[in-house]
């Protein structure tokens, strides 16, 4: 199973659902290969200061790269952290996922990146003859109880792809955590609701029908 998360801008919290959904498969049991295709590196630089049980992380420095890995690896799951922007690096990205992750943040910029992601999703899905892969847009690092929330919780429902039902709403916890080299499942009680977030998410991710499931 191939997870890839992409993102056409910055600030979306790519890297950050891509490290965490690799710890979350490992506390499942399941062995995880994280591949960091993004040029910034933000994902395996957090992983090796977190030195996460049963996660594997490694680089791609290009498309033929990425291919290389995806197909040597063993691991029961495979997460790429994709490249950011239109790149042949993101394009192989989808072209080899099973399910693709698009986060978006609530401002207007964010949502049309978000659609700029979408798009790159329908041309995959035209060199795989339609069957793959799976795609759910996420909002993130959102404030649901105010009115940019609630918009942009109906505009990313219009974006020609299924939102997630899970929401990843603004936490401090998922904003520090990078800085201290940690993911929220191991920073107790006061990054509980971001960890419920993260399992709500990734739990509904898991039951998305891909070729291999169906």
């Amino acid at each position: 199973m191939i997870w890839c998360f992409i993102s056409q801008k910055g600030g979306c919290g790519k890297s950050t659902l891509a490290v965490h959904a690799a710890a979350w498969q490992a506390s499942k049991g399941r062995s995880v290969l994280l591949i960091d295709a993004d040029s910034q590196r933000s994902s395996s630089g957090w992983l090796a200061e977190a030195h996460l049980a049963g996660v594997e992380c490694v680089t791609a420095e290009d498309a033929d790269q990425l291919r290389r890995r995806c197909q040597a690896s063993s691991a029961n799951i495979t997460i790429i952290d994709g490249a950011g922007g239109i790149s042949p690096t993101t394009r192989q990205a989808l072209v080899l996922a099973d399910l693709a992750i698009i986060p978006s943040g609530a401002s207007a910029l964010d949502l049309r990146a978000a659609r700029h992601a979408v798009e790159l999703v329908h041309q995959a899905r035209l060199v795989r003859d339609n069957k793959a892969p799976a795609c759910r847009l996420v909002l993130n690092r959102v404030q649901l109880h105010t009115t940019l929330g609630a918009e942009a919780l109906d505009a990313i429902r219009t974006l020609g792809e299924p939102a997630a039902r899970a929401v990843i709403r603004q936490r401090t916890a998922l904003a520090d955590a990078a800085g201290q080299g940690v993911v929220v499942f191991g920073m107790g009680s006061a990054a509980a609701d971001a960890a419920a977030d993260l399992h709500a998410l990734f739990l509904e991710l898991q039951r998305v029908p891909t070729p291999q499931t169906v």
